[in-house]
């Protein structure tokens, strides 16, 4: 990493270029994201449809592997089973911010929720 500027300009200047560099470089690979994905699927599929569990090539090998995931088929009876043996912690432990505001809003207070205001950077580029 190079030394960065001294002054607030510089470094205002700096943000831009490193972030249109970024950028441009994020655009000149987002091909070879799209490619892998595509030769991953293709892979699977065609192991699939061999019953392969494993296959190679000069570069690499790929195995297939059990992965133990967990999906909410009924997220009524999921909730009032959270609530009946307080299971929270089987929940994430994140906000949606969209409907806490929304809420709040409205004159609904929350309990437990508190919200302030923070500085954050509003970065947009001279045109």
């Amino acid at each position: 990493m190079r030394a960065l500027p001294k002054t607030i300009p510089g470094l205002i200047d700096r943000f831009f270029k490193v972030r249109t560099e970024r950028l441009a470089e994020m655009k000149k690979i987002e091909h070879l994201g799209k490619e892998e994905s595509a030769c991953r699927t293709a892979i699977q599929e065609a192991m699939n449809s061999k019953k392969l569990t494993a296959a190679g090539g000069k570069l690499g090998k790929v195995e297939v592997k059990k992965k133990r995931i967990v999906q909410v088929e009924d997220w009524d009876k999921f909730y009032s089973y959270i609530k009946k043996t307080n299971s929270f912690d089987l929940l994430g432990r994140s906000t949606k911010a969209p409907a806490v505001f929304e809420r709040i809003d409205d004159g609904k207070k929350i309990p437990g929720i508190i919200t302030e205001h923070v500085n954050v950077l509003s970065m947009s580029a001279k045109k």
